[in-house]
């Protein structure tokens, strides 16, 4: 599970500078070009060819790598769209550390609601959970927002419509798409 996570991390920073790339020499005039024309060479991609271009490529990094499960979402700020695709037929992908950043955002939110502080426990459990992916900080994180009822209330309330917590333990379903919400 966690080379497929890294596999996916990876291959969306790859995705990312190579479409910053072709953005940048999209935009970049021609040496040889005349003067005349210089003006449409310098015009930014449309959001339809950027969508176009995007799709391309993940498209064949998604058939290179059919033997595992990927999920990729990248939206544009420019263009405010954003794309997703899967090369699966199921798009929720059980979470592993990264419902460890899910639980710390409800314990903070719980704490904000209640004009509160984390505790030394708290802090010293989200320290240990997040820089150092510790499971039994985690499941200290779990244990203060609620168990699988914090989760759920927190993507409830940030709109994660395709994320799913289960009553056994911290295991999770999440989709590229709402991570990136």
């Amino acid at each position: 599970m966690k080379r497929a996570l890294w596999l996916i991390t990876i291959l969306l920073l790859v995705g990312l500078l190579y479409w910053r790339t072709q953005l940048l020499r999209a935009a970049q005039p021609a040496d040889i070009a005349p003067k005349a024309t210089q003006s449409a060479t310098n015009a930014k991609p449309t959001e339809t060819l950027v969508k176009a271009k995007l799709k391309q490529q993940w498209t064949k990094q998604l058939a290179k790598n059919s033997d595992l499960p990927i999920s990729i979402a990248v939206y544009s700020k420019q263009y405010g769209f954003t794309l997703a695709m899967n090369n699966h037929k199921t798009k929720a992908h059980t979470t592993a550390s990264i419902v460890k950043v899910a639980m710390l955002t409800q314990l903070l939110h719980q704490h904000a609601q209640n004009h509160d502080t984390l505790s030394g426990t708290e802090r010293a459990a989200a320290v240990g959970a997040i820089e150092h992916s510790n499971n039994v900080d985690a499941t200290t994180l779990y244990h203060a927002i609620g168990q699988g009822q914090g989760l759920t209330t927190l993507f409830s309330n940030l709109n994660l419509s395709q994320s799913r917590a289960y009553a056994s333990g911290w295991v999770s379903t999440t989709t590229a798409s709402d991570q990136l919400k």
